[in-house]
């Protein structure tokens, strides 16, 4: 447990830094690279066996160094808005719990949720309860 508790603080002070990055006032929005470049830059093989969890750390910093900062507010797309802190911790959960919302038997909780969910929405629209 010490292994995963030391490799998830890492990576989620890694995370952390990249969400205040977005914040910063003239953030770098990529660190463009062309696929050649990038391809040279990365080790994206598949080992034949699992690695160490340690081993994700680089990958997550390369991964992050070499995206686009979606969440910037000097990224201007149709298709994006920014990050959503309660979005973000909500991700981690169904990430952590990986439950599927096939029945209320495997998901009691997010089944009411999606429910409740389905009952606001439907009176925003104006759909009556039902």
């Amino acid at each position: 447990m010490k292994d995963t508790e030391t490799t998830l603080t890492k990576a989620f002070t890694i995370i952390l830094n990249y969400l205040d990055g977005n914040l910063e006032p003239d953030p770098k929005v990529v660190n463009y690279q062309t696929a050649n470049d990038l391809k040279e830059k990365l080790d994206l093989t598949l080992p034949d066996e699992g690695v160490a969890l340690e081993a994700l750390i680089p990958i997550v910093e390369s991964y992050l160094n070499y995206s686009v900062r979606t969440g910037s507010t000097q990224f201007f797309n149709l298709l994006f808005s920014g990050s959503s802190i309660p979005g973000i911790i909500a991700d981690m959960v169904t990430s952590a719990t990986n439950t599927t919302m096939h029945t209320y038997d495997v998901a009691p909780v997010a089944t009411l949720m999606e429910i409740e969910l389905i009952k606001q929405l439907n009176s925003l629209v104006g759909f009556n309860p039902g």
